[in-house]
């Protein structure tokens, strides 16, 4: 980082490692690497207030836990003890996790459908080559026990057909795990049934 910003000052260049300390023989400023996410840092205790935590960059630690569970690895660390590749600007989750979080609800809310035909089918085809039809019936049975409605129809539709297809080429999906490309061919089969389906 450069300061200051003025034009009529020359500049002064400040250094930090990963975890925010400043390296030997910097001035110290009002804000550090993180912006405004990062308060002063220029207290007599060297700690800096990131969001909502104090934080010690001479250990890069927290001094209180995590405010939110599973933030982090550990409740004090900072940004998974991986500085480098992630940030914790407000001090309660690393951006990674984050991501993570904001990706998961979008799988979850996106393309409902699509994701529960292919879900369905691969499960009911992996339970019929692995435990027979009869059980992975009865294990497709159990799962939609006490449902009713379209969407119920759906899977039970779906079920049925990914069975029928692993018993017709149950050779093929045998030679399939002995080669170890097992999940690969019944994910592309899967998107070929849907294909079919959304054709009809």
């Amino acid at each position: 980082m450069q300061l200051p910003l003025t034009t009529g000052q020359p500049p002064v260049v400040l250094d930090t490692d990963e975890y925010g300390k400043p390296r030997t023989g910097q001035a110290s400023a009002r804000y550090g690497r993180l912006g405004g996410h990062q308060r002063s840092s220029g207290t007599p205790s060297g700690l800096t207030r990131i969001g909502a935590r104090l934080y010690n960059p001479s250990t890069g630690r927290f001094l209180s836990a995590d405010p939110v569970y599973g933030g982090s690895a550990n409740a004090y660390e900072y940004a998974n003890a991986d500085p480098v590749n992630q940030q914790d600007l407000d001090g309660r989750i690393s951006k990674s996790w984050r991501k993570k979080i904001i990706e998961a609800n979008a799988c979850r809310t996106l393309g409902c459908r699509v994701n529960n035909a292919i879900r369905h089918f691969t499960w009911q085809t992996s339970q019929t080559v692995f435990f027979g039809a009869r059980a992975a019936k009865r294990l497709g049975d159990a799962h939609e026990w006490g449902e009713s409605g379209y969407d119920t129809k759906i899977d039970q539709h779906n079920n049925s057909v990914a069975r029928s297809f692993a018993v017709r080429n149950w050779w093929s999906m045998l030679r399939w795990y002995y080669s170890g490309s097992f999940w690969c061919n019944l994910c592309s089969c899967a998107l070929v049934f849907l294909a079919v389906v959304r054709a009809d």
